[in-house]
C-alpha cells in the first residue's frame, strides 16, 4: 500500500500488508548533493506531543526531551540513525524510527518536520535541490506508506511540516500536511510545540 502525500488533508492508516496495525515505522530522508548553493544539510525532526487535535493543532510537549533531531538522536519511542550533512552517497541519508510501543503515555500526535539546517543564513531553500524526498515505511515489511517530494516546494521554503502521525494506543494514521515554511528552522518548531 502506498500513498503520495501531495494533497493536504489526505490520510492513511499505518498498516502492514495483512491489514494489521504497524507499530514501528521509519521516516527515510534522501537528497542529492547538488544545487547552486550546495552542500544542503537536510534534517528530519519529530516530536511526541499531546493535547492537539489533528487538523486543528499540533499539540504540545512539556519538554524539549521529546524532540528527536540531530542534536538529540534518542528520545522515548523515537530515534535518529545519524546526521548526514551533505547528501553524499547513495540511498537513504537519514532515517528516523518511531516505535509506538515505546512512546510516553498520553502522546497522540507526532509532527514530522523536514528542514534545511541553517538554510536562511546560507541563502538556501528547497526549490534549489533535486531529488529530495521523505518516505514513511513499515519497518517489518519495508512497504512505503507515504511519500513527499521536497523539491516541489517554492522559493524561500526552508522547512516543511510533512505530516502528523495520529497515535491512538498502538495504532496510528498518517495525515498529510505538506505545509512549507519560509525562513523557519528547528528552533521555531521547538518554540511552537513546547508547552
Amino acid at each position: 500500500m502506498s500513498l503520495q502525500l501531495v494533497k493536504t488533508g489526505s490520510s492513511l492508516p499505518l498498516t502492514k500488508a495483512d491489514g494489521q496495525p504497524s507499530t514501528k515505522f521509519v521516516v527515510e530522508l534522501s537528497w542529492n548533493a547538488n544545487g547552486p548553493k550546495a552542500p544542503y544539510d537536510f534534517d528530519v525532526i519529530a516530536a511526541a506531543t499531546s493535547g492537539g487535535v489533528v487538523g486543528q493543532g499540533l499539540g504540545k510537549t512539556p519538554s524539549t526531551a521529546n524532540f528527536c533531531y540531530w542534536g538529540q538522536k534518542q528520545t522515548p519511542g523515537i530515534s535518529l540513525s545519524g546526521d548526514n550533512r551533505d547528501g553524499q552517497g547513495d540511498g537513504v541519508d537519514e532515517a528516523l524510527t518511531i516505535d509506538l510501543t515505546q512512546l510516553p503515555a498520553g502522546v497522540n500526535q507526532i509532527p514530522v518536520v523536514i528542514e534545511i539546517h541553517q538554510a536562511a543564513a546560507r541563502g538556501q531553500d528547497m526549490s534549489q535541490t533535486k531529488g529530495a524526498t521523505a518516505v514513511i515505511r513499515d519497518v517489518s515489511t519495508g512497504a512505503a506508506l507515504a511519500q513527499v517530494n521536497l523539491d516541489t516546494f517554492g522559493v524561500g521554503t526552508t522547512a516543511v511540516l510533512m505530516a502528523t502521525i495520529e497515535v491512538t494506543g498502538q495504532t496510528a494514521k498518517v495525515h498529510a500536511v505538506n505545509q512549507g515554511f519560509v525562513g523557519k528552522d528547528l528552533n521555531d518548531f521547538v518554540q511552537l510545540l513546547t508547552a
